[in-house]
């Protein structure tokens, strides 16, 4: 999930290279692109003079801190070696000559991957329906996360029928949107999935003390329990109509006593409280 929303949130106009970079520290991408040193591709990339852009222009010099430019001086220098300069009958660079046996395979698998991305980024241009935007996701993840078949992967099969699901909602729906539009209802959508997916599921949960929420464990931890945090205290607001309380009117502190008899009740064998 957190390698989809990267690449959804990546910038395509600036492209820069530490956004992209970043994609990399994924292992579902390095897996995808079969990426040993990712450390390595970064210093190639500083070497090459890549910063930002795809292509750059020459108008403004950013030609030379492109993508495209620093890629160029990357696979030249595969195939070059010992050349100070070397013109492709466009432009004169000097080939990047600085590497050897698996650092210049994953080279190789760099300009690869970053011409797949690009490719994609690209593809946001056009306005879609939500079924073909559904579409649209799960080809970017097949070709830049996970390779239907290869294994047997639940966040793989979650998403898929995440997307599937989110297609037959809309099925009927010929309205077509921006990418925009797309993903920031997708991002919002995926993070409720996250969150409602994501409580007692396993290991530690971390949450809230809230009402109704307290299911018995067998640690139940309190953290910040400070002197003057809990139980809360009650500012009474000077244009407050409710001077004098009543049976039935909230009360935080009484609220925050409940909530602790209920945490109390919940922990089965042990109650960890943290305060100053």
């Amino acid at each position: 999930f957190t390698a989809v929303q990267d690449i959804l949130s990546l910038d395509a106009t600036t492209f820069k290279v530490e956004d992209v970079l970043k994609l990399l520290e994924s292992p579902y991408i390095r897996s995808r692109f079969k990426i040993k040193d990712e450390e390595a591709l970064r210093t190639a990339a500083r070497q090459a003079g890549i910063i930002f852009s795809m292509e750059g222009s020459t108008d403004d010099d950013t030609r030379y801190i492109s993508w495209e430019y620093g890629l160029k001086k990357i696979m030249y220098g595969l195939c070059i070696s010992g050349e100070p300069e070397y013109d492709d009958g466009n432009e004169t660079l000097i080939p990047l000559d600085t590497s050897e046996g698996t650092e210049a395979i994953d080279r190789v698998r760099l300009m690869y991957f970053v011409r797949i991305l690009h490719q994609k980024l690209a593809d946001r241009n056009n306005s879609r329906t939500i079924t073909q935007w559904a579409v649209y996701l799960q080809s970017l993840v097949e070709d830049m996360i996970f390779q239907a078949g290869e294994k047997d992967d639940d966040d793989y099969t979650k998403l898929v029928q995440f997307t599937e699901q989110m297609a037959l909602l809309e099925n009927n729906s010929n309205i077509e949107i921006s990418f925009e539009v797309f993903r920031h209802s997708f991002l919002q959508r995926l993070d409720l999935e996250k969150k409602a997916g994501s409580f007692a599921k396993g290991g530690i949960t971390f949450c809230s003390l809230v009402p109704m929420r307290s299911i018995p464990f067998k640690v139940v931890a309190l953290l910040g329990m400070d002197f003057d945090k809990f139980p809360r205290k009650e500012t009474a607001l000077s244009f407050s109509l409710l001077n004098d309380w009543k049976p039935g009117d909230r009360n935080v502190k009484n609220n925050d006593k409940h909530l602790f008899l209920e945490t109390l009740m919940s922990a089965q064998k042990y109650l960890y409280i943290s305060y100053l």
